[in-house]
């Protein structure tokens, strides 16, 4: 039989408490690793950013049924020029998928209903959360004489990953929601 004297245990004792320090320091310095990894839009869309640059979406909104998600059109701004109208419009990708390609029609109406002009711009390659922001210039008639503005879409839109397209304009601009304003009426 051993006989265990007060040196054995301090030693015992100083080796055990020094590798309860080494794994709680080790766990407290992984922790802001690991924080880092998850982010919330501004939207309130959990989203889970890797590695190699890419995001993937953990949930969405409180309330919002995940099968239902949107692109979503905010106007931003409105700038008035001498003989036309520039409008600064954002795309917001809510959807799962990433939007390789959605082309959206913007049409200017004058009062009683007239359609003026339209103008065409592509949104490309929009990562899930990301956004993309692109201008609309109305050339030949003012801010002030746009009474509203009409966003519908281009026959094609390709969204996923496994680049397939969704056929019609209205498939495409259903997935969209476009944002009120009280710059300019702005609809689909």
């Amino acid at each position: 039989m051993h006989d265990v004297g007060p040196e054995f245990l301090d030693e015992d004792l100083h080796m055990t408490l020094g590798k309860a320090w080494v794994v709680l320091l080790t766990a407290v310095l992984s922790l802001p690793t690991w924080a880092a990894r998850q982010a919330v839009t501004d939207d309130g869309m959990r989203v889970w950013l890797k590695d190699d640059g890419t995001r993937e979406v953990l949930d969405t909104a409180a309330g919002e049924d995940p099968d239902d998600r949107r692109a979503r059109l905010e106007l931003l701004r409105v700038d008035g020029l001498s003989n036309g109208c520039r409008l600064g419009l954002r795309l917001t990708n809510g959807l799962k998928e990433p939007i390789r390609s959605l082309v959206l029609r913007f049409t200017a109406y004058k009062p009683c209903r007239v359609a003026y002009t339209s103008v065409t711009r592509g949104y490309f390659n929009i990562k899930s959360t990301d956004s993309q922001y692109q201008t609309v210039l109305f050339a030949g008639v003012t801010c002030e004489e746009i009474t509203e503005v009409e966003v519908t879409a281009a026959d094609k839109c390709r969204v996923g990953t496994d680049a397939g397209y969704w056929y019609g304009s209205d498939r495409c601009i259903g997935g969209v929601d476009v944002v009120p304003s009280d710059k300019i009426r702005i609809y689909k």
